[in-house]
Parts: C-alpha cells; sequence; structure tokens
C-alpha cells in the first residue's frame, strides 16, 4: 500500500498478552496506541530479522546457480562472494565477445584520453567513486554452496537484470589477456589500437573454454584484497546486469525511454531528472540505469516520497530556465502534486503574459498494471487532456517511446507523458532511424499502425497491442480493420481520424480508462462536430474499462478490462456481422 492506515491486522499470537487479543482466536484489529514501546521494539526486530533472513537466502541461491553455471569455479566447498560475481561477469563479457566478434570492440571509443584500467571489468562507471563506498566492506562475504530454492533463485536473479550496468554497450565489450609469468590482468581499452584490443576469443567452443579457464585461473592468483581494491561489488554485479534487447535487432520500451533521457541530458546540460529512486537504484522500472554514473548527482537527483514538494521544486526550476524530468513512480501518485502540475505548470505562462515559460515533462507509468488494485491502476489521459496550457502523450512502442520524450524534453510547453508500466519490458524492432540521435516523434501527429478498408480503430498506449491482435482475428474472416495509434491525447490529431473513417466509414474507440468522460467520448463528439460524421455508416462505438473502481482479484481485473476479444466482437457488432 502506498500510505499506512492507522490499523492494521496481526495474528492474536503475536500479542498474547493483550485482552483484545484473545478475543478472536484467529484475527484481531489492533490500534497503534495498544502497543507498549516494547512490544513496537520486539515487533520491529522481529520484522528485520526476516527480512535479513530472506535477503541472505535469495542471495546464496543465486550466488550457488552462479557457482554451478559459470566454467573454472569449484562446484563445492566455501568461496568468495566477490569471486563469484568476477568470474561470472567476466564469463558473460566473454560470451558476448564470442557472439559479436572484435566488431564493438574497435567501433567504440578511438580517442586515448578516455583509456581507463579498472580490470577485466574495463570501463566502468565512475569505478572510484563506488570503491570509496564499499571498500571496507566487501572483504568478510562468504557463501556456502547449497541447494537453491527455484522460486527465490529465479525472483533473485529477475531483480540482477534491472541495477545499473554497461557491459551491453559496445564500450564495455573489451578482450582481456594474461601476462606471462606474473598473474596478473590486463585489459586492452576499446579505444586503443594495439593487438590485445583488436582480439577476440576464438569461436571454437572447447578453445574458448580453454580460455576462459586459465583467465579464471589467472585472475584468482591475485590476493583478494588486491582485487578489492579495483573492483568493488557493487561494480562487479553491475557487470551481471545487462539489457534484454541487442542493439539494431530490437529494443525495450524502457531501453527507449532511457536513450532518449540520456541523449537529451548530453545535447542540453538544463536538462535533469529528478523523482523517486531515480538515482542510486536506477528508476523504479530502471527507466533511468546508468543515468547517476554519467552525468552525477547535480543532474540525476534522487527526491524524498512527496510527490507535490517535488513537483513543485521542479516547476520553480523550469521557471528559471532548467528542463527537468520529473518522474512519477505511477500517475496515480501524481494526485498529491496536481495542483503543481495544472495550477502553476500548465497556466503559468499564460498567467503571466507569456513572461514565465515552462519547459517541464512528467512522465511515468499511467493506467492499469497487474494486482494494484483501484488506486494503482487508474488512466489519467482524459485528466490531463482537458487541461489548456498542457500537452499530452502517451506512448505505446519504443518507436513511440524514443521519440515523443525526445520531442517532450525539447518542447518548450509543459507536456505530461503517460506511459505503461506493462510494456516496459516489450520489446519492438529497431531500426537506424530510431537509433539516431536525432529521432524524434511530433507531438499531435497520429501513426497509421495498420491500414485497413472496413473499419477504423482508434486507441493509445498499451491497447494498440489488443487492437492490432483483433485486427488479425479480423482479418482471418476477411475484414479489413485499420488501426489508429494516436500518441498525442493533447492536441488530438483529428485529421487523421476524419481521413481514416472517408476510407472505412466506421469508427471504433478503445482506452483503458472510465467510460464517462473519456478519451473515446472526446474523439467520438469532435467526429460528430465535424466532416467526418457525414462518412459514418454506424455509430461511434466506444470500447472503454468497466466502470468500477479497479478490482484487485485477478479474475475479476481481467473482466474490468478491454481485449482483443473484446474489440474482435464489438468490431462485427458495428459492422452488423454475425
Amino acid at each position: 500500500m502506498r500510505h499506512v492506515g492507522h490499523h492494521f491486522v496481526v495474528r492474536s499470537a503475536t500479542l498474547p498478552s493483550h485482552p483484545a487479543a484473545r478475543a478472536d482466536p484467529m484475527t484481531t484489529h489492533f490500534s497503534r496506541r495498544f502497543l507498549s514501546a516494547e512490544e513496537k521494539e520486539i515487533r520491529r526486530k522481529v520484522s528485520h530479522s526476516a527480512i535479513e533472513k530472506r535477503r541472505r537466502e535469495r542471495t546464496n541461491a543465486v550466488l550457488c546457480s552462479l557457482q554451478d553455471m559459470v566454467p573454472g569455479l569449484p562446484k563445492s566447498g566455501k568461496i568468495q562472494k566477490l569471486e563469484i560475481l568476477e568470474a561470472a561477469a567476466d564469463y558473460i563479457r566473454r560470451l558476448k565477445l564470442a557472439s559479436n566478434g572484435a566488431k564493438s570492440v574497435n567501433e567504440q571509443n578511438s580517442s586515448s584520453k578516455n583509456k581507463q584500467s579498472d580490470g577485466p571489468f574495463g570501463n566502468m562507471h565512475h569505478l572510484n567513486h563506488h570503491l570509496q563506498q564499499e571498500r571496507g566492506d566487501s572483504c568478510s562475504n562468504t557463501t556456502e554452496t547449497q541447494e537453491p530454492d527455484n522460486s527465490t533463485g529465479i525472483e533473485y536473479a529477475d531483480n540482477l537484470d534491472t541495477r545499473s550496468g554497461n557491459i551491453d554497450s559496445p564500450a564495455s565489450m573489451s578482450s582481456d589477456t594474461s601476462k606471462e609469468g606474473s598473474g596478473e590482468d590486463t585489459l586492452a581499452n576499446p579505444g586503443d589500437n594495439s593487438d590485445a584490443s583488436r582480439s577476440s576469443p576464438s569461436a571454437d567452443p572447447s578453445a574458448m573454454k580453454k580460455e576462459m579457464s586459465a583467465a579464471f585461473k589467472a585472475l584468482f592468483k591475485q590476493p583478494l584484497a588486491v582485487r578489492v581494491a579495483t573492483r568493488t561489488p557493487r561494480a562487479v554485479l553491475s557487470a551481471l546486469r545487462f539489457n534484454s534487447t541487442t542493439a539494431g535487432e530490437s529494443i525495450t520500451v524502457r531501453e527507449a525511454l532511457n536513450q532518449a533521457i540520456e541523449e537529451e541530458m548530453d545535447r542540453d546540460e538544463a536538462v535533469w531528472l529528478l523523482g523517486e529512486e531515480v538515482a542510486q537504484y536506477n528508476g523504479a522500472y530502471k527507466v533511468s540505469k546508468g543515468l547517476l554514473d554519467k552525468f552525477g548527482p547535480k543532474r540525476v537527483v534522487d527526491t524524498p516520497i512527496t510527490e507535490m514538494g517535488f513537483a513543485g521544486l521542479a516547476v520553480g526550476a523550469a521557471f528559471h530556465g532548467t528542463k527537468p524530468i520529473c518522474e512519477f513512480m505511477t500517475f496515480n501518485f501524481a494526485m498529491q502534486a496536481i495542483d503543481q502540475i495544472i495550477n502553476s505548470g500548465a497556466k503559468t505562462h499564460y498567467m503571466s503574459g507569456a513572461f514565465a515559460q515552462c519547459p517541464i515533462v512528467f512522465r511515468g507509468p499511467n493506467g492499469a498494471a497487474a494486482g494494484v488494485a483501484a488506486q494503482h491502476s487508474q488512466d489519467y489521459a482524459s485528466w490531463y487532456g482537458q487541461i489548456p496550457g498542457l500537452k499530452v502523450v502517451s506512448p505505446y512502442d519504443a518507436e513511440d517511446a524514443k521519440g515523443l520524450m525526445k520531442a517532450a524534453i525539447r518542447d518548450p510547453n509543459p507536456v505530461v507523458v503517460l506511459e505503461n508500466e506493462l510494456m516496459y519490458g516489450v520489446s519492438f524492432p529497431s531500426s537506424s532511424e530510431i537509433a539516431s540521435k536525432d529521432f524524434v516523434v511530433p507531438i499531435g501527429k497520429a501513426k497509421i499502425a495498420r491500414e485497413g478498408t472496413d473499419i477504423t480503430i482508434a486507441t493509445y498506449s498499451r491497447p494498440v497491442a489488443f487492437a492490432l491482435e483483433a485486427a488479425e482475428m479480423l482479418a482471418k474472416e476477411g475484414i479489413s480493420v485499420e488501426v489508429i495509434n494516436l500518441r498525442s491525447i493533447r492536441p488530438l490529431d483529428l485529421a487523421a481520424i476524419v481521413k481514416s473513417i472517408k476510407k472505412t466509414n466506421h469508427l471504433m474507440t478503445v482506452e483503458q480508462g472510465f467510460p464517462q468522460f473519456g478519451v473515446g467520448s472526446e474523439v467520438s463528439a469532435q467526429i460528430m462536430e465535424s466532416e467526418g460524421f457525414d462518412y459514418l455508416d454506424a455509430p461511434v462505438c466506444r470500447i472503454t474499462g468497466a466502470d468500477v473502481p479497479m478490482p484487485y482479484a485477478q479474475n475479476l481485473e481481467s473482466l474490468a478490462l478491454p481485449d482483443a476479444e473484446v474489440i474482435y466482437k464489438q468490431a462485427k457488432r458495428v459492422l452488423n456481422i454475425e
């Protein structure tokens, strides 16, 4: 839950000394005032102990899994945690080098002034900064080999893929060799033109395995204290956390947003990022991964859990010429800051006679996620879409995410970017155009996601995927569907919708928000007032979320949101096809 209520539920056995605890043999509601200071301290210690135990179990499980998987490591007995992480990171790097060859190495950092030598992990971000924080506590971490719990291991392994790390970037893909006779490791910098930097591991799996085993042996000849002095646990663990897609083939929405923000921060020093957990934790959804290491704490700022406070701070900073990107962990929490967004951010430019501009981006996940119930599942597109002075966009795929984010950052007006939590990890095809630093999607222009001739479906964000799926289903029955990805809620690209209606003569709108006063209602009303009305052969059909607070139960949650099957059935109804 977001906020702690006044009451909470505990088992009666927890506090047997209190009379109320014996009233119900199963569960009893207690008020905080009934707990003595001693009882509160006991509960705190018990809770802390349980958390620490789970953390140790998860850590040991994933380390044991790594110990079994990585060649060159002993499979039993005690081994230093740092050794496991070092070996795993080096193993991953060599696998990537084997698949990608030396091309990525030679393309990066030709300037010799950028050379670094941070042990076998190469160009880690600000390794000395991490060293100052963790040098003292890394020598004592050991783990005993044990049989890991599958569920715990999987859960922790998922988390490994979300924190900062640059192993997937070409700058960090470096080959390392061993000094003959000394047992010391040296790293060829990606920008170095030496033979070592141009070499890559053999494509032969057996030769590659022998080479890795030799490298591990050379690595572990060094005393642990020496390795700790140059490679900290945080940096080593960062090397294990790599992106989930391969550059040039596909890209996730998360990575597209990260690229957009990084490129704009490189382009304009006035751009900076603030929000809850955006810095040290790399963002709640890892959108800001690696930005703190690259730009530092002055441009990537962690804030307290006070949306009204840091949103107001960001608006004030925008008035003074900077370009803040204000991240909300979810737009449901932005309700705490809606006065700053609307009354301060959106209206001041007009109220000041165009004297005070507010170039700011408010971004974060919007709409329904999964299992987060009524207070964390609302779609705010129609809320912010009503407000003059705001621009509102809602990306669907990686192309939308990168292009719209860059456009929002460059826009001199306050822009609300409504993302979707469930789309962050979805991969989409990439291209050289999308990868370009100059790629921008103009705000206010819709995209034809699929061309058709029989019926038009206008939608935005995650429902675009459902509309495309329904279009495939209908195509098998000979029905041609045109899907419009609106992209921009305000301003709305009405011209694109009218143009499509002239071709299909039918219109449906799809959204996950509530039915009353939604985006579909606005589209329908504007079509009624435009020339598009003359081309309609049937009334506009609106598909929305259910008119109830979002249920928590999974079966009810799925019934409260439109999916491909609902769109499929409604499209046939509009076309009068049984």
